[in-house]
Order: structure tokens, then C-alpha cells, then sequence
């Protein structure tokens, strides 16, 4: 993160091994550019309409990442054979707030 950036997080725990992680970040605008270069490159498989710039972190779907003006969103959801539909659905409930 880069200067005047500020983050916070927070994490649900359910049943089993289920749980949520959630980032919250306010990026620079420069670093607001790197993060929109970098996500260029990764999946953004069923992603329309959540955010400026959304993805994939990875080919399993149990982080998305989204950047919305320079608010950043890092969701992580483990615990589950197929988090795709569900971790959509948190990122809608925090937009929602936003």
C-alpha cells in the first residue's frame, strides 16, 4: 500500500472449516492503477457488473478481488467444493454498503 492508503479486515467463522475473510482497503490512486494492470491478466469469469475492476485471484474461485474507485475488496471464502455463486453474493452484500 502506498502512502495515505488505509485497510481494515475482518473475518466470519461458520461450521467445519467454513469461513470468510474480508479486506477493505483505500488505495492511492497510483496504487488504484498498479491493482487495475495487475487484475487485467487474471480470470474475470462471471464477474459482470460487481465493481470498476474485478477478478479472480485464482482458478478455484475462493478469492475475488474487486476495485471499486480506489476502494479495494479482497474476498476469500474456504471451506466450500464450489464458492463461486456464494462469494459473488458477499461481494454483492458489501457493495451494497459501500
Amino acid at each position: 500500500m502506498g502512502p495515505g492508503s488505509t485497510a481494515s479486515s475482518c473475518e466470519y467463522t461458520g461450521s467445519g472449516y467454513k469461513k470468510v475473510h474480508l479486506n477493505l482497503m483505500r488505495l492511492s490512486p497510483d496504487t488504484a492503477a498498479m491493482y487495475k494492470m495487475f487484475c487485467a491478466e487474471k480470470s474475470k469469469e462471471g464477474l459482470s457488473g460487481l465493481g470498476d475492476v474485478t477478478c479472480w485471484y485464482d482458478k478455484k474461485h475462493e478469492e475475488l478481488q474487486v476495485l471499486k474507485g480506489t476502494t479495494f475488496i479482497s474476498i476469500e471464502l474456504r471451506g466450500l467444493g464450489n464458492p463461486t455463486e456464494a462469494i459473488k453474493a458477499v461481494a454483492k452484500k458489501v457493495f451494497d454498503r459501500l
